[in-house]
């Protein structure tokens, strides 16, 4: 029998944490979900997160509440309808791009990691915010002018295809499994503070400059302010760590190669992984080599790559064959600095030599052999290839290559190839609240300044400022709610039937109520979407195992918020214009993606059953198999 033990950070002799392949492999596995944090850590954490996401929803929102402006700014005056359209339409650029965004920050959080996307994700943001305020006007660039703002709205939109669905999953692993829905649900508070926040500052500006101050330079001061919550997420985020949750998920893919290979020998051999409290998780742990050619082969090996060895190797069990066995086995540092494994067609830094401690040859394969002292190691990474280097006959070592399946590390391929129903699901849950949110805080509150219920430019704003407080409260309650025990998917699809039954009649009252009572049907909706926000990061992260988290919940979600979301303004304002009818459009909309939702919501509950509760999460991960429940 093959015995294959690898241990993180925990004791590699539980006996529950343990399971036998049909190969005959026995793969040990134990792991704590939630990195362990102090508070103020923790929440330095939540606060970097925060920032960030309320960044890039301020921009979103103060784009959109400078409608008066930007249409003069960007735009030739002719026909109010085409300029309408016009404004939406580069307002859509923006969304449009975000599942590109997806893709490309979705496999970078989860490759290299969740840090270096938020950085990255937040950097763009901010660069191309500060540059709309540099941008000329239509007056001063022509037709230029709107091509660079839809330009840099598109680049904007990559950026925030990346960082939202990010910073939400990073939330959902670095919590406690008791506090993942509350935790989940302030990264998405926070975005509704951004919100709030992209009102009020315009709101501001607009009462100390005066409208006519605004189209020379006041909407640049707006979006050039954004440079100072920008700053501040940026620097918390410099030292962020990993969520332990992925970092183990993800050496375990390359270890997964190397059980495959042991399984594969016809004779005995043993892989195991020790830990030393002492060394940080994140520094490569080698049992020593022992044997023929070991020393040489140690030797080599350390000058290269900088092992740590320790006298108390598991495999310091005195089966070498060769005399100097003892004394190889010895406490051993390497001068230099650790050095990080080369490229594996998609995991960059961390893996390779940080991922594997050794291979070694057990007596009785040596004794089969009549090769005392050969031992085995992994050298090297290459080209997706990890290089597994075997100490042959006289000490000679040979290289044999451990071969990646063809797309197993690009986590879209493997997310598409086995996740793609989890992506489909989420977007078509998300339906509801994606149109419904965007029609409800971007579209209506304009429309509401018109004809028939002429409310005021400040009413509205107000309304806007305190139903998007409303509904942050309403998103911290959701989240806690589904950590004590509240069924996540049934709460939502409770409100997508509810929301099916009112959504044409409250367009109708949009119609014939006055400002008080049009304040309240959209706190009404307001409430409804918050408590399914609220909901959303806990739920949905829950679909997808952590190596393909972040790319399964970035696409899915950005796909609902740009096809579905974004376009949702365009697509009112041209029923509009053809129907005539400014509030029976939006209800009918409203109505069908809430059907949707309420489909898509029964179907998780039997595709991802774990994405309905709150239990503790807990994974056993064997050879050839994946275990997933939370």
């Amino acid at each position: 029998m093959t015995t294959v033990v690898y241990n993180h950070m925990a004791e590699i002799n539980d006996p529950a944490a343990s399971k036998v392949s049909e190969q005959g492999v026995v793969f040990v596995r134990t792991r704590s979900y939630g990195a362990e944090l102090s508070n103020r850590q923790f929440g330095l954490l939540v606060a970097a997160i925060a920032l960030g996401t309320l960044l890039e929803w301020y921009d979103f929102f103060a784009y959109s509440q400078l409608n008066a402006y930007l249409t003069k700014v960007f735009f030739p005056a002719g026909n109010p309808a085409v300029t309408q359209l016009s404004f939406w339409g580069v307002y859509a650029v923006g969304f449009i791009s975000r599942p590109m965004g997806a893709l490309l920050f979705g496999h970078l959080a989860d490759t290299r990691g969740r840090r270096i996307c938020l950085l990255v994700s937040v950097t763009v943001m901010a660069v191309c915010t500060v540059l709309i305020s540099c941008l000329p006007t239509f007056a001063q660039a022509g037709i230029a002018a709107p091509i660079l703002l839809a330009l840099l709205r598109a680049i904007q939109g990559l950026a925030m295809g990346g960082q939202f669905g990010c910073a939400m999953v990073y939330l959902h692993e670095i919590a406690p499994a008791k506090a993942k829905g509350l935790v989940g649900s302030i990264g998405v508070a926070s975005a509704m503070v951004g919100c709030m926040l992209g009102v009020l500052v315009v709101v501001i500006v607009e009462a100390i400059f005066g409208p006519g101050q605004m189209l020379l330079f006041g909407w640049r001061l707006v979006f050039a302010l954004s440079i100072i919550s920008a700053g501040l997420a940026f620097v918390l985020r410099l030292h962020m760590p990993e969520p332990e949750e992925f970092t183990v998920e993800r050496e375990e893919i390359i270890f997964q190669n190397l059980q495959r290979i042991a399984a594969s020998r016809p004779a005995s051999i043993s892989v195991r992984r020790s830990s030393m409290s002492a060394i940080p998780s994140s520094s490569a742990r080698y049992n020593a080599v022992q044997g023929a050619g070991a020393e040489e082969i140690k030797e080599q090996q350390q000058q290269e790559e900088g092992l740590l060895c320790h006298q108390d190797s598991v495999l310091s069990d005195g089966t070498a064959g060769s005399d100097d066995a003892a004394q190889i086995d010895q406490d051993c540092s390497s001068a230099g600095k650790e050095k990080t494994a080369g490229d594996t067609g998609s995991f960059k830094t961390g893996l390779g030599l940080k991922t594997i401690d050794s291979l070694a040859v057990t007596r009785q394969q040596q004794q089969q052999r009549k090769q005392p002292g050969a031992a085995a190691f992994v050298a090297s990474t290459s080209g997706g290839d990890a290089v597994v280097t075997i100490a042959g006959t006289g000490g000679k070592p040979r290289e044999v290559k451990v071969p990646e399946k063809q797309g197993e590390y690009v986590p879209a391929l493997r997310l598409l190839r086995k996740h793609w129903g989890g992506v489909l699901l989420q977007f078509l849950f998300e339906a509801w609240v994606s149109i419904g949110f965007w029609i409800i805080s971007t579209w209506l509150p304009l429309q509401l300044r018109k004809a028939p219920v002429f409310m005021p430019e400040n009413i509205s704003q107000a309304m806007l400022i305190v139903n998007l407080s409303v509904m942050g409260a309403v998103q911290l309650a959701a989240g806690w709610a589904s950590d004590k025990g509240m069924p996540r998917v049934w709460s939502c699809f409770a409100v997508f039937t509810a929301a099916a039954g009112i959504s044409v009649p409250v367009s109708i009252g949009f119609a014939r109520c006055g400002v008080a009572g049009c304040w309240l049907l959209h706190l009404l909706l307001m409430v409804l979407m918050g408590w399914v926000l609220g909901g959303v990061p806990a739920t949905c992260s829950s679909i997808y195992p952590a190596t393909v988290r972040s790319s399964g919940f970035n696409l899915a979600h950005n796909m609902a918020m740009s096809w579905l979301g974004g376009v949702s303004p365009i697509i009112v304002t041209a029923l509009v214009a053809v129907t005539g009818s400014t509030m029976m459009a939006p209800g009918l909309l409203l109505l069908a993606a809430a059907v949707i939702s309420m489909a898509a919501a029964l179907a998780l509950l039997k595709y991802a059953p774990a994405s309905n509760t709150s239990l503790p999460a807990t994974t056993l991960c064997a050879y050839g198999s994946h275990s997933h429940a939370r």
